[in-house]
């Protein structure tokens, strides 16, 4: 599965999310990246990121789907999702811990 989005220069691209799963019975695509080290500082290495995150947010928007980024968080040992609005600061309230949102 790819979703197409535009780089910087305005080509498109390919995004193809790690994983598409089931949980409870609800469609999850899920793409990962680098983490955030115990300072909050961002180890993913991927610049289109946020363009990735944007296209994939309006996939799952509009096929009613669930998903989102998901990073590992090494200061609380946790992964982490982002599923409303990107950010690159792991304290802001777009960041929460993906074990609170499965329950």
């Amino acid at each position: 599965m790819s979703i197409v989005y535009a780089d910087n220069s305005d080509k498109q691209k390919n995004f193809y999310p790690d994983y598409i799963i089931s949980v409870n019975g609800e469609v999850w695509i899920v793409e990962t990246k680098g983490g955030f080290d115990r300072s909050g500082n961002s180890q993913d290495i991927d610049i289109f990121t946020p363009k990735k995150f944007a296209v994939l947010k309006d996939y799952l928007e509009r096929y009613g789907l669930k998903g989102g980024i998901v990073r590992y968080d090494e200061k609380s040992e946790e992964l982490c999702i982002c599923m409303d609005s990107y950010s690159e600061d792991i304290n802001s309230d777009s960041w929460v811990v993906l074990s609170d949102i499965l329950k």
